[in-house]
């Protein structure tokens, strides 16, 4: 491209099968101008296509650097928005599950945090929301309140931020007495019974010191039935 006179064009990437956990494919829009010479611009794949459609069908026609910068930034902001809504209507997500994925499509920060804070203005995406529903679900799947605790931290919410955390979520029984209901699902293993059930238990999220007590009861109640 010559770098005396303003030119663009829009590469879109080859057709082919990705490797399990490769990046996302991404637009590459090449730029020439006199203020900034040949660029190089990786773009989201739908922005991308958009913006080749645009440019070949003559219907965006920027007469600058500035311009073409423009436009593209309000593609990028709508289909960064039309995502978000593809997505949670779904099902619903964090915040930062969403900024994730935005990430990995390849959205600027600024576009990502604009587009999110819009949608949770608006009431779209709630961590409250998204928080409430996760815990009962996983409550009612016989979770402990540590392994819903470390998820939701992973998540990008911290459980001491969501109301109602842990009291309203959980029935009058006690942990020792939901990891005891948990346990009783579980089929005794004849051999090391007490130590995989302490396992599983733990990895259910129940303490270890809970854990221990309950798989004993449990062993013991076993053996006195025998």
């Amino acid at each position: 491209m010559p770098s005396d006179s303003f030119v663009w064009d829009v590469a879109l990437p080859e057709r082919r099968q990705g490797a399990f956990g490769a990046a996302r494919p991404r637009a590459t829009l090449r730029v020439s101008s006199p203020q900034e010479g040949d660029e190089t611009i990786s773009l989201p794949l739908g922005v991308g296509k958009i913006l080749k459609a645009k440019h070949d069908s003559g219907e965006a026609n920027p007469a600058s650097r500035g311009e073409l910068m423009f436009l593209v930034r309000e593609l990028s902001a709508r289909c960064a928005a039309t995502r978000i809504e593809l997505l949670v209507n779904k099902r619903d997500y964090s915040q930062r599950e969403l900024d994730d994925k935005l990430r990995a499509d390849g959205y600027s920060s600024s576009v990502r945090e604009q587009c999110l804070g819009r949608a949770i203005d608006c009431g779209l995406v709630s961590d409250q929301r998204y928080a409430a529903a996760f815990i009962r679900t996983k409550v009612s799947s016989g979770w402990g309140s540590q392994r819903i605790e470390r998820e939701l931290k992973r998540r990008g919410i911290e459980p001491s931020d969501v109301s109602g955390w842990p009291d309203e979520f959980f029935s009058g029984e006690s942990e020792e007495e939901r990891a005891y209901a948990v346990a009783r699902t579980r089929r005794l293993a004849q051999r090391n019974g007490y130590e995989k059930l302490v396992r599983f238990l733990c990895g259910r999220g129940f303490g270890l010191s809970t854990s221990m007590r309950v798989a004993r009861r449990v062993v013991d109640e076993s053996n006195a039935g025998a």
